[in-house]
């Protein structure tokens, strides 16, 4: 059933029921489906919760019924009813049991519930009824209450259940009816105050089913604080493929504020975007504002617009949102900044908005329209591709480490290799890390992949007598498992060890100097060495320097390239190697691609050089050892 049916069927008691204290919602909740958990997360209780409604309306039915069926049943063998017989009493009780264990086997095993136990279970319960009928007196008016136990029936099987039960209503409020305005014995027994009170109790019943329900659709389909649709009525109506086009909207600073103000004033300010973006939906009568989670909306067409009414829809939003500051108590006016991704491919419009999305986020546009030629799908299949190689190589030890000889300027001759992580797939093709490291670091499987290295590279050096290094990032020095990989390696390999130099990436700041410190301390106790990698590229801080004990530091390619060409590279490379040899370290020149850049190397007293010009790398360490460069 799609939303829209529910917000039409139920949105009268919703309203009604929404002023009614949270408390008391949960507990009605909980009443209403055992099932119910307030510990599990909301959505997972709110699709259970829908999940069984059915089988919890089914339990509490049957257990009215079983309860009057056993009532009935056992009133007629102690003979409390009148004009009834040993046999009616004993079919009542049978019904009444067979109601119960319906009942009972609907509440424990909801997941097992079907629909056709309810059709069942009510055609059961009609038959029983027109059968006591007929068993009264022939002088009893039973033509009208036959008339309101066959429509009964058919009510359930061709009505919502709650539709079935207001004919129940119906049923049992005539049948008291017929009863008063006879002289049938059962007036004398009370019959129409049981009557009446079933039908009240089956009232109240429906009455609470109804209210529960819109409850639980208001918790799937409408976000808490703004009360606007949210993804799942989004889905849903996708689903539907009645949509034309879709917007996504997100807020770029709104983290901001979240974190400097707190979660209440969060809450506000996405209350105040949603009622300025309902001002939208209210002027155009088919468009229909979500709210997706946190600081992304969205605005979907449900008819076709062109680039230009989409375009100035835009301008409208920027001026909604971003010329117009936020006014809050207490609070200084808020602007506002956003990005629009807009998509009109109707057999995936939510993930191409997407890539609108984040490409209008990169070219730092406002907003961006969908097209076939961006070149965000590409890296999606980039990605996506370089996920599924990455996790078919740990799966299936495809990662293998490369060896790139790194060359002592003073002898000319190889002294070490630094160890570099490559793919090899299936079909023997090899992959650089430039292909899927990006992609392990965005998937947590970059530590995997540093602890296969050590793994490996500490086996194939116990049978070869050379220094070597190993690249280590800062999140390396935090995992416990990498750790324990290293330190593990250490103290079994102990005559590698010694040859072992671990470089410290430099792509991104180092947050702790102590994390840092404590691991040098601690692989020097085995005779390790230490690297700073990447030195002069984006994060570079000689404070790197003078505060941790490095051996070597490995200057940035990007500045060693262009030594032959600019002087101002020269002068940034010299005050490097002269700071080094301050603090006591050695350096290394990365990406020595020709001679001419070998020979500037030289000339500023650098110490060790690395690169193509020295040689690639390759699948084992000793293919260029006995090669001299002057």
């Amino acid at each position: 059933m799609p939303p829209p049916y529910f917000l039409r069927m139920y949105y009268t008691p919703l309203s009604l029921f929404h002023q009614v204290s949270c408390p008391f919602r949960e507990k009605l909740l909980y009443f209403l489906f055992p099932h119910y958990n307030k510990s599990m997360k909301e959505k997972t209780v709110i699709d259970f919760a829908l999940h069984t409604w059915t089988a919890s309306i089914v339990s509490w039915l049957a257990t009215l019924m079983g309860v009057t069926s056993l009532v009935f049943g056992i009133g007629a063998i102690l003979s409390l009813v009148p004009e009834s017989s040993l046999g009616m009493g004993i079919v009542g009780v049978v019904c009444g049991v067979l109601f119960l264990a319906l009942a009972i086997y609907s509440f424990v095993r909801p997941n097992r519930y079907h629909p056709l136990f309810s059709r069942a279970l009510l055609l059961v319960w009609t038959a029983y009824y027109l059968w006591h009928i007929f068993l009264f007196d022939n002088n009893f008016p039973y033509h009208a209450l036959v008339f309101f136990a066959t429509f009964s029936g058919l009510a359930f099987l061709l009505f919502h259940m709650r539709e079935g039960i207001l004919w129940h209503i119906g049923l049992f409020v005539g049948e008291g009816i017929i009863f008063l305005f006879t002289h049938s014995p059962f007036f004398n027994r009370g019959m129409v105050v049981f009557q009446l009170t079933i039908s009240m109790l089956f009232a109240l019943f429906a009455w609470l089913l109804g209210i529960s329900r819109s409850l639980l659709v208001q918790r799937l389909y409408f976000h808490p604080v703004t009360h606007l649709a949210n993804r799942n009525y989004l889905i849903d109506l996708l689903q539907q493929d009645t949509l034309s086009w879709l917007m996504i909207l997100n807020i770029s600073n709104f983290k901001e504020f979240n974190d400097l103000f707190g979660f209440k004033i969060g809450d506000r300010i996405l209350s105040e975007i949603a009622s300025r973006l309902r001002t939208l939906g209210e002027k155009y009568r088919h468009l229909l504002i979500c709210h997706l989670h946190s600081d992304e909306f969205a605005i979907i067409g449900q008819e076709k617009w062109d680039r230009t009414l989409l375009q100035g829809l835009c301008e409208e939003l920027y001026c909604l949102l971003a010329e117009k500051p936020l006014s809050l108590p207490s609070l200084p006016p808020i602007r506002l900044t956003f990005h629009a991704g807009i998509s009109d491919r109707k057999d995936n419009l939510l993930g191409t908005a997407d890539m609108a999305f984040r490409y209008a986020v990169n070219q730092g546009k406002f907003y961006a329209f969908y097209e076939e030629s961006m070149f965000v799908v590409k890296a999606y299949e980039h990605n996506i591709q370089a996920t599924l190689l990455l996790q078919d190589a740990i799966e299936n030890n495809r990662i293998v480490p490369f060896f790139q000889p790194i060359v002592n300027l003073e002898t000319g001759k190889i002294e070490k290799y630094e160890c570099l992580a490559r793919i090899v797939d299936r079909n023997g093709r090899t992959y650089e890390p430039k292909f899927f490291l990006s992609i392990a670091q965005r998937n947590q499987l970059y530590a995997a992949i540093t602890r296969t290295m050590v793994k490996k590279c500490f086996d194939i050096f116990s049978k070869i007598d050379s220094d070597f290094s190993l690249n280590l990032s800062y999140q390396d020095l935090v995992d416990p498992e990498t750790l324990t990989v290293i330190f593990s390696e250490l103290s079994t390999h102990p005559e590698v060890a010694s040859r072992c130099i671990f470089e410290i990436v430099e792509e991104m700041a180092i947050q702790d100097f102590h994390v840092v410190e404590e691991f040098i301390h601690r692989v020097k106790q085995y005779g390790a060495r230490i690297a700073l990698d990447d030195f002069g590229s984006g994060y570079s801080n000689f404070e790197y320097l003078v505060k941790l004990p490095f051996d070597y530091i490995k200057i940035d390619g990007t500045l060693i390239e262009r030594l032959p060409e600019d002087p101002r590279y020269q002068a940034v490379v010299d005050n490097i190697v002269n700071f080094s040899k301050q603090v006591g370290s050695k350096t290394v020149a990365e990406f020595v691609s020709s001679e001419d850049v070998h020979v500037h190397i030289k000339k500023s007293r650098i110490n060790y050089g690395q690169g193509y010009y020295y040689g690639k790398p390759e699948n084992y360490p000793a293919s260029s050892k006995d090669r001299h460069f002057s």
